[in-house]
């Protein structure tokens, strides 16, 4: 009995971590429309998010996009941690030039074919978000904008029309970290991003990351005016 025992919990041991690998990592938040107008996809990234109390490592992972999809870098996510997955790493620090978490990029220097943010489509034609996992199950997904019946990647879809496009620099996230149902609603338009790190309850006042450039200036300015 006792050999019987010992064996069962070494079987539930040895499966707790694809258990928790299953619905622990989460897409929190995207950047399909950041500030360029030119080269827009190399600026894209979307941020990961472990829930769960152990690590968890990422290997043979992909992201897919209505028409392509990329395998991703091998990365390990800490609990509860963040991994921010960007198009192109280099650009995404121009536009986050003090992020101090984990970043990894693409190896073609976009997501997929390039995310369609959707904003300035007369259709409003977005675009859609799914990560799997190694074994090619999908893990979590989202989509954005109205669907085209066209795109190869359409069984990937979770509504149509999908969550609400949002303007330039905004986000797409979820609140709390990592929560939701699978529901359309899970997901809100966050005015500034915050990758690496929690987001902030919807409608707090986020400053976008291009806004502190222009605090820092002006108080640099009225600075001057009064010392020299």
């Amino acid at each position: 009995m006792s050999h019987k025992i010992m064996l069962s919990s070494l079987l539930v041991l040895l499966l707790l971590p694809g258990l928790a690998m299953a619905g622990a990592i989460t897409v929190n938040e995207v950047q399909a429309n950041p500030r360029q107008s030119v080269n827009k996809t190399a600026y894209q990234w979307f941020e990961l998010y472990n829930s769960s109390n152990a690590p968890v490592t990422l290997d043979g992972w992909t992201v897919w996009n209505r028409d392509a999809s990329d395998v991703l870098p091998t990365v390990t996510l800490p609990a509860k941690g963040f991994v921010v997955v960007a198009a192109s790493e280099a650009a995404f620090r121009q536009n986050f030039p003090g992020f101090v978490g984990t970043v990894v990029s693409l190896s073609d220097g976009t997501i997929g074919s390039g995310l369609q943010d959707g904003y300035f489509d007369q259709g409003h034609v977005g675009d859609l978000l799914c990560l799997k996992d190694g074994s090619g199950t999908v893990v979590d997904k989202l989509n954005w904008g109205n669907v085209e019946s066209s795109w190869p990647n359409i069984g990937l879809v979770s509504w149509n029309p999908g969550v609400a496009i949002v303007s330039p620099t905004h986000v797409l996230g979820r609140y709390p970290d990592g929560s939701g149902s699978g529901a359309l609603s899970d997901w809100k338009d966050f005015a500034g991003a915050s990758p690496g790190a929690g987001n902030p309850p919807p409608g707090t006042g986020q400053i976008a990351p291009t806004t502190w450039g222009k605090i820092k200036a002006l108080y640099s300015e009225k600075w001057h005016q009064m010392f020299m």
